[in-house]
């Protein structure tokens, strides 16, 4: 799998995710916009300012880990029953196994 374009993602006036370059990252359905009721849009809408945040969450989902795994390096008590759950979320973002 090849790398993700960059964020910042953000959501344009258009209902599109567009990166902080300018490149297109996702694409609103037009066929949502045009045949859809006004609570598709709604939804539609709901689902590209997810789309956008996504390289956010994943950088701080990648930070709470690192200190995570740091707290259990130096207590020897890995405290956290969730970590493996949460490599399991990086992995399946970055494409990787886990």
């Amino acid at each position: 799998m090849s790398e993700f374009t960059p964020g910042p993602w953000l959501r344009d006036e258009y209902g599109n995710v567009v990166a902080g370059s300018g490149d297109r990252v996702a694409f609103r359905s037009v066929t949502t916009v045009c045949s859809g009721t006004d609570e598709r849009i709604s939804e539609a809408e709901a689902n590209t300012t997810l789309i956008a945040s996504a390289p956010d969450l994943l950088e701080a989902l990648e930070m709470i880990v690192a200190e995570a795994d740091s707290y259990t390096a130096m207590t020897g008590k890995p405290v956290y029953n969730w970590l493996d759950q949460a490599r399991a979320a990086i992995a399946k973002a970055r494409g990787t196994p886990c």
